[in-house]
């Protein structure tokens, strides 16, 4: 692997006045591209520590390396030793840079992030409907979003006292400085802000240059900081933190008890606007003035507006990831377009406002900001932590029923139990050599007792059609109606997908007259259901529509600590599923997934692939411990991704195999796919 650092020449530790002291620091650089620093820490008085790091390439002018992938001693509840430990991701965050002047600061400090901050309890995993369905009181449209990650939201707004605080020791750093009567942007870049961007506007009644340094007008304090969009990200990346994306925001102004109502309130306190609650205007108070929402978040509507992470350009709720997605293409910081902005006074809580970053102001609305606090999410490397798999149902286990009941296997019943859950049945048979159902003619197999489940997400289905001629499967949830076709002759199990990421609890499955078989049927929920997981089952998700684009041609890519060996690959642009990036495989290409993982079995396999050549079929085939296991041609024009799985083992009740695989493109000279996305799922023990 390219060493991304080539000499670490210089490091040091900067201990601030009257804080913990930061000692003995010392780093290397792995052979990985992996950081590890060293150091220790002393605080007299025995706190629990806040531990950061920050990173110079030019010898320690500007600590301006965008690095916040570190693990180990670092953050909050640090306590006082020798010998802590800080493992650097740099091939994440700085991925073919180079500097042979690199210095590191490791910074202690008792109090956690920036000193008084207030959060609100943790928002929990979950859905909610971002905008508004019609109605009197509604602009429209809606879109369920799901937020697959606990957060924490500043219960204020950033005040002038706090960013002024924040200006002064980012001007000791070299980060800020001082032009005019703006205070502005002294690196290069920082995640895509470029030197010279304007932060906020200094004068008498915001914040002001004082001959060396910047302060606040007398009586001012309190009063929300009015900042450009570039001032308020500088600030929360500053210290650990982020702007919030609008999903965030709205779920978190619109309270706990307004999650998944098909109609919201217009404001926080209800649908009418209340100057109790607002100023409604231009006039801005003191941060807190007014009353705070269910989750304790003050002037959620009103005081200042307040930036979000969220592109603004051509916004619509209906275009939003159904999973929220941070860093995704509307989250994305090195875009310079305009930014949503939330909260303008007397608007709604599901209005928004596209406006220029640069601008410290909407229209006539000043525009401040407030941080938050993520818990898990990645977005390149998403493990899909909020999935749990509910129910399984297998061959066995329909014969099973069968016989409890007394069942002929050419029997149709009216309901059917299977492992504790009832199906209410008609038209399906048992096919005792397989054992596998028969769902056959156009009668439907309802699943409706699943009352404990709030959110399920996806039905997994292992069929075959053994006919001559094609047959079609189709799925119902609510009023959502997916059909299947299945070629003839299928003589293999594949697997069917659907994906209902709007929580539904009833689902039905029809088959034509021609009939399938299905061998298996699998139903993953949101974490945090009372349904009990029938077996240790991991789902994870390898995402390619945001990983940095160029070639990566005999490397390595790191996921998460588990490295895929890759070979004559790129990452092309604009060509992920969702609008991002997708990885491009062309002949002989391939990618391995080396036998280090913390898993002892591969279930199953699932890639999403493309071929947007005009006449040219590629095959994708797969192979397990050098063992060919399948192979699937893909047409030409081919203008979505589709998702193709391969089924790790001929034998699918039990499902034993390697732990390594290889996904190869044919060898014909100009077939070549785009995988947009890979899912394993492993049984892990």
């Amino acid at each position: 692997m390219k060493q991304l650092i080539l000499a670490l020449s210089l490091w040091s530790a900067m201990v601030w006045a009257a804080e913990p002291a930061v000692t003995n620091v010392s780093a290397e650089q792995r052979t990985d591209g992996m950081v590890v620093i060293h150091y220790d820490v002393a605080d007299d008085e025995g706190d629990a520590l806040n531990v950061r790091v920050e990173v110079s390439a030019d010898g320690g002018a500007h600590f301006l390396v965008p690095a916040r992938s570190f693990s180990g001693d670092v953050g909050d509840g640090i306590t006082s030793g020798a010998g802590k430990e800080i493992v650097w991701d740099a091939p994440r965050d700085w991925d073919g840079e180079y500097s042979e002047r690199m210095v590191v600061q490791v910074i202690a400090t008792d109090t956690v992030g920036f000193p008084g901050l207030e959060w609100t309890e943790e928002i929990v995993p979950s859905g909610f409907l971002l905008g508004q369905d019609g109605g009197a009181e509604g602009s429209g449209p809606a879109r369920h979003v799901h937020i697959p990650y606990s957060y924490r939201l500043s219960t204020r707004e950033i005040t002038r006292q706090q960013y002024c605080d924040f200006l002064n020791e980012a001007l000791n750093a070299g980060k800020v400085e001082r032009s005019g009567t703006t205070a502005v942007m002294a690196a290069y870049t920082f995640e895509g802000v470029a030197k010279g961007a304007k932060l906020c506007t200094l004068s008498d009644n915001n914040l002001r240059w004082n001959v060396s340094h910047f302060d606040v007008a007398e009586g001012y304090a309190d009063f929300p900081a009015v900042v450009t969009w570039p001032g308020a990200l500088l600030f929360c990346h500053t210290y650990g933190y982020d702007l919030p994306t609008t999903a965030e925001w709205e779920k978190a102004a619109r309270g706990p008890d307004h999650d998944d109502a098909a109609e919201h309130l217009c404001y926080p306190w209800g649908d009418t606007f209340d100057h109790t609650y607002s100023t409604g205007s231009s006039t801005l108070q003191a941060v807190g003035t007014y009353p705070a929402n269910d989750y304790g978040l003050y002037d959620m509507a009103g005081n200042v507006g307040e930036w979000t992470r969220t592109l603004g350009a051509n916004f619509s709720p209906e275009a939003y990831p159904k999973r929220e997605v941070v860093e995704g293409d509307l989250q994305a910081l090195a875009s310079g377009g305009a930014r949503l902005a939330r909260g303008l006074h007397t608007q709604p809580l599901w209005q928004w406002q596209a406006v220029n970053p640069g601008n410290a102001w909407a229209g006539s609305v000043p525009m401040g900001f407030r941080p938050v606090q993520r818990n898990g999410s990645d977005s390149r490397i998403e493990k899909l932590n909020d999935l749990q798999l509910a129910y399984v149902w297998r061959g066995s286990d329909f014969q099973a029923a069968y016989d409890a009941a007394g069942l002929a296997y050419s029997t149709s019943p009216t309901q059917l139990t299977v492992k504790g859950v009832t199906w209410r049945t008609s038209g399906i048979t048992l096919n005792a050599s397989s054992p596998a159902v028969v769902l056959k003619g156009v009668a439907a197999v309802p699943l409706s007792t699943l009352e404990a489940i709030d959110q399920a997400k996806t039905l997994r289905v292992a069929v075959r059609n053994p006919n001559s001629a094609a047959a079609q499967l189709a799925f119902l949830s609510g009023s959502t109606s997916v059909e299947v076709q299945l070629p003839a002759n299928m003589s293999n199990v594949g697997f069917v997908y659907f994906d209902f990421p709007e929580g539904f609890t009833d689902f039905s499955l029809t088959a034509d007259t021609a009939g399938v078989e299905i061998e298996e049927i699998a139903l993953w929920v949101a974490q945090g259901t009372s349904v009990t997981p029938p077996s240790a089952v991991t789902l994870v998700s390898y995402d390619f529509a945001h990983w940095p684009i160029g070639t990566v041609p005999n490397a390595e890519i790191n996921f998460d600590g588990e490295l895929w060996q890759c070979t004559n690959l790129q990452i092309q642009a604009g060509a992920g599923y969702s609008g991002g990036n997708a990885l491009v495989m062309s002949a002989g290409s391939k990618v391995r997934l080396p036998t280090t993982l913390p898993y002892t079995r591969l279930k199953e396999l699932r890639v999403y692939v493309k071929n947007t050549s005009a006449s040219t079929s590629a095959w994708l085939m797969m192979s397990a411990g050098g063992t060919p296991i399948g192979e699937n041609e893909f047409a030409a024009n081919m203008a979505a991704f589709e998702a193709y799985s391969f089924i790790y083992s001929g034998n699918a009740a039990n499902y034993h195999g390697e732990t390594e695989f290889t996904l190869e493109v044919s060898s014909t000279p100009d077939g070549w796919l785009l995988i947009s996305r890979i899912e394993l799922i492993f049984q892990s023990n």
